[in-house]
């Protein structure tokens, strides 16, 4: 309470304290991997842990755990009452790699074992719609996690064999990362010595201009709102 007090004090929206939980879930984030079993968990109004995202591929989904299961205990260490962080821990601080997972769906209890592994956070979803006999594909960028530049290459290439005709970008909410990522994404779209962005000091500014012979001709849009900010404005 007496840090909250301070960093009001300062009168700055944007300067904020990050305790352990918050900042290893920051770095987390950014990085791009992490250690876990492939799925996000949130608290539902009854205070119950439950599922609001399932990685593709990752232990979870293949054991058959689903959005919307609700957790009741993790190696039989009951979870009701307890913070979506102190949960995440059960499994990444532990010296065991496999775990027994219990949870509810439809008022009926399941039982899972997964294996806890090293995985890729998913930092984008997409999807293509057909409007008027054209395809448009559409990237939502969630941050530039030090992994995105890969994921959006990858996704770009299933879209375009997919035929699309034009892209949507989607940062709107993105409040930015690692500027190397955005790089590499921009790589994608731009031609060859195409200026990116300057990066000015006090004493001198630098240019810095795509280097890659790759580049995108087709209709691209980018959607941004107010909390669309630092990669996402570059971008």
């Amino acid at each position: 309470a007496a840090i909250n007090g301070m960093m009001q004090y300062t009168g700055d929206d944007y300067t904020i304290y990050l305790n352990e939980d918050a900042t290893d879930s920051l770095n987390e984030k950014l990085e791009g991997t992490y250690e876990g079993i492939g799925i996000r968990i949130g608290l539902n109004d009854n205070n119950d842990i439950y599922v609001y995202d399932v990685f593709d591929d990752s232990p979870a989904k293949i054991a058959g755990i689903q959005v919307g299961d609700i957790l009741i205990s993790i190696n039989g260490e009951d979870l009701y009452g307890k913070s979506t962080e102190s949960a995440s821990k059960i499994i990444q601080d532990s010296t065991q790699t496999k775990f027994t997972i219990v949870a509810k769906r439809n008022e009926e209890n399941l039982t899972f074992v997964v294996e806890r592994k090293t995985l890729i956070v998913p930092a984008i979803s997409s999807s293509i719609k057909e409007v008027n006999g054209k395809k448009i594909g559409y990237i939502y960028l969630e941050t530039f996690s030090s992994t995105i530049d890969t994921q959006v290459e990858s996704t770009l290439l299933s879209m375009e064999s997919e035929g699309i005709d034009s892209l949507i970008i989607d940062v709107r909410y993105n409040t930015g990362g690692y500027l190397t990522s955005c790089t590499n994404i921009i790589e994608l779209f731009l031609e060859k010595d195409k200026l990116m962005y300057t990066i000015k000091s006090k004493k001198d500014s630098v240019d810095y201009k795509d280097t890659t012979d790759t580049k995108r001709e087709y209709p691209i849009v980018v959607l941004i709102n107010g909390s669309s900010a630092s990669a996402s404005e570059i971008l």
